[in-house]
This record gives C-alpha cells, structure tokens and sequence, in this order.
C-alpha cells in the first residue's frame, strides 16, 4: 500500500468471524475492522495535494466515512487520558470530559469546558488543575 496513491484503499472479508478489515492511503496508511459496516458507497472528502498546490477530492471508504463522523470525543477522551495521570478513586476513574458550554473552574474561577466524568467538578486542564486535583 506504501507505493500507491493516496485515496486507494483495499478490504478484506473474513466469513467465518464476519469481519472487515479495510486499508486506505491517505498521509499514512490507515486500518480499519468492523463487523457492522461495509467499504461501500464511497464517499468524498477534500485533501491537500502539495503537487497541483490545491485541496482535490479523493474517494473514501463509508466505513472510515462513519469512522471521522464519530471520533471527535472518543479521541479528545483518549488524548486528555494520555497527556494527564488521573488516580483511580473509589474504583471509578476521574476523566475529563468536554462540556457543552463554559463553566468556571473550582479553583481558579476561570472559564472553561472540562469537568470531571464522574464528579461534575470544573477544573482547568491547561494549567493542570484536573491532574493536581485528583493526584
């Protein structure tokens, strides 16, 4: 997959177990395995082409289609997570979580969109707050 063009992607179906997995070139080579969706009907999305110094439309799978329509939460949990050790209390974990709207913060009263999971407790992320509060 390394040598073809971006946009080309590939899939395979394993009857037994009933899953796809799909492959498509886009920066880097992306996978995917679902046992729910299919690789059909492609889909559009704009990508830069440094060579034509354009944004271009490229062909993508549905299932990496419905993938990018899902992912923002689940990865901003995910990347929260990672950039901050958050203790384990009680057996249930404090996370961050985005908020709708903006609330202030517990502690510095400054206005914000993260707040606890499990708590509901405002806490600023950007001056590590959150990872002092429940360390």
């Amino acid at each position: 997959m390394k040598k073809k063009p971006r946009a080309e992607f590939d899939y395979r179906f394993d009857k037994n177990n009933e899953i796809m997995l799909v492959r498509w070139k886009d920066n880097n080579i992306c996978t995917i395995a679902t046992n729910h969706d299919s690789h059909e009907p492609l889909g559009t999305v704009k990508r830069w082409y440094t060579e034509k110094k354009e944004k271009v439309d490229v062909h993508i799978s549905h299932a990496f289609q419905n993938y990018n329509k899902s992912m923002g939460g689940v990865d901003e949990l995910e990347q929260s997570i990672s950039l901050y050790r958050i203790s384990i209390h009680d057996g249930v974990e404090h996370v961050p979580e985005k908020l709708p709207t903006r609330v202030r913060c517990f502690i510095c009263h400054i206005r914000g969109r993260w707040g606890c999971k499990k708590c509901k407790k405002t806490l600023c992320i950007e001056k590590s707050y959150f990872a002092n509060f429940y360390s």
